[in-house]
């Protein structure tokens, strides 16, 4: 495995960690030293199992035999961090529930220990990464105004994983490109106003009632989180920490 540290903007480290062919990334929102490296590597080295080639003869038994075992009636929250993003929730039975990210950081843990004490939850959220031009603009100079917001940004989204871990909701974090992907919505070289317009008519179609940018893809993370449950469990337990694969399953005998 080769390990490779940037300081991306002050308070950040982004820590890339290549092995088998894949690059595994780690940021960081509160810069303690290369210290931090050694926790970094054990995280790194528990993401690398999400890929196939990670997994043991053994774990690969165990998996197989757990995509055999009757899944729990689930409750899945699809969540589009970031100020301007939302949650949307599907009850089994239920028509659709969506909600405004919460600004307060209270009020989001409010809302989701109601769903984790009411429901048999999982969330799927989607993934945040830093890209070379969130944080330069021309000439290579650093947009300390649009750093801190990018800071911000990335804090909040460490609270939310925070808030899901302690209140005991199984989260799967979900690139953007794949979730598009596997709902076959991506289109080469569509602008970006076009693409977020027509995801919304699409989410439109698939659940109908109010519709809006801030809720479409959450909408459609919460519609692939569905679909996976239903069409690729092998997928959901690679990208799924073991020690919550139980929480999906009824118990054998049942």
């Amino acid at each position: 495995m080769k390990i490779v540290i940037k300081d991306i903007i002050p308070g950040i480290i982004q820590i890339e960690a290549y092995t088998r062919g894949h690059k595994v990334q780690y940021l960081s929102t509160d810069k303690k030293g290369r210290a931090e490296v050694l926790q970094a590597y054990e995280l790194l080295r528990s993401a690398e199992r999400c890929y196939k080639s990670g997994f043991t003869e053994e774990e690969k038994k165990r998996m197989k035999g757990e995509e055999k075992r009757e899944l729990k009636p689930m409750t899945v929250i699809g969540i589009d961090p970031g100020a301007q993003g939302g949650i949307a929730v599907y009850v089994p039975g239920q028509n659709v529930k969506r909600h405004k990210m919460p600004k307060a950081n209270e009020d989001l843990q409010e809302l989701l220990k109601y769903y984790a004490e009411c429901y048999n939850c999982i969330a799927f959220v989607e993934k945040l990464s830093l890209r070379p031009d969130d944080v330069v603009v021309e000439n290579g100079k650093k947009n300390m105004g649009k750093a801190f917001r990018v800071q911000k940004m990335m804090a909040n989204f460490e609270h939310l994983k925070a808030v899901l871990e302690v209140i005991g909701i199984p989260f799967v974090l979900v690139h953007p490109m794949s979730w598009q992907s596997k709902l076959g919505l991506r289109i080469k070289g569509e602008e970006k106003k076009q693409r977020k317009n027509r995801y919304k008519e699409e989410a439109r179609r698939l659940y109908g009632g109010n519709v809006t940018l801030w809720n479409a893809d959450a909408l459609l993370i919460m519609h692939f989180g569905r679909w996976a449950l239903k069409n690729d469990i092998k997928w959901l337990l690679q990208n799924l920490p073991e020690r919550e694969h139980a929480k999906l399953f009824a118990p054998l005998g049942e």
